[in-house]
């Protein structure tokens, strides 16, 4: 866990400064830029750059901060754990679900959901009960019988 807030750091930093450290993503997006006419630029909109920390593609990076976010969150609701544990938890998980976030990994935030869902449907009755609705949902509309 302690990796995953210490690239999430970086990749936080990253975004914040808009700088990029050892991406090979980034440098291939401003190498497909310096091939543009000013023309080109003028017309094209750019948002920011992916952050990738010290991974060399931001979706790499990603991928790992879900596993450590996973760690994470576990730790923290554990009841078994001692207290630093629950409380590196509790403190480590934001910074690393910031991390995934300016890594602006579609798919590693949709799995993010799916495990959230899944956990909240795993620890409680209700939550299972709002699985069955959903699921039942689902099928009458995508479906359409």
């Amino acid at each position: 866990m302690c990796a995953g807030v210490f690239h999430a750091s970086i990749a936080i930093v990253e975004a914040k400064l808009g700088v990029t450290l050892f991406s090979i993503h980034q440098q291939q997006i401003l190498e497909e830029l310096e091939r543009l006419s000013p023309e080109q630029l003028a017309k094209e909109e750019f948002g920011s750059l992916r952050a990738a920390g010290l991974a060399f593609h931001p979706i790499f990076l990603a991928g790992f901060l879900m596993m450590t976010i996973c760690v994470a969150t576990a730790q923290f609701l554990w009841r078994d754990n001692q207290l630093r544990l629950r409380l590196f938890g509790l403190v480590s998980t934001p910074i690393m679900l910031y991390g995934l976030w300016v890594t602006y990994s579609r798919s590693a935030l949709i799995s993010l959901m799916v495990s959230l869902a899944m956990a909240i449907v795993i620890t409680s009755k209700l939550g299972r009960v709002a699985a069955v609705i959903a699921t039942m949902i689902f099928l009458l509309i995508f479906c359409r019988l």
